[in-house]
């Protein structure tokens, strides 16, 4: 699978990475929000990953 810089996967990766980022300086790095986003997070950069990108 070709992945190109504007892919709907790097869109989302990107989106979760900011909303992550958000989240840890609101609720501190260990709040259940932000966990469940990196853990969001974790998962699609797996699934990327294993796709050779």
């Amino acid at each position: 699978m070709q992945v190109t810089t504007n892919h709907p996967l790097l869109v989302k990766i990107e989106q979760l990475r900011e909303q992550m980022s958000e989240a840890a300086l609101e609720n501190g790095f260990s709040s259940e929000k932000t966990v469940k986003l990196s853990q969001e997070l974790d998962e699609l950069l797996i699934l990327i990953q294993s796709h050779d990108v």
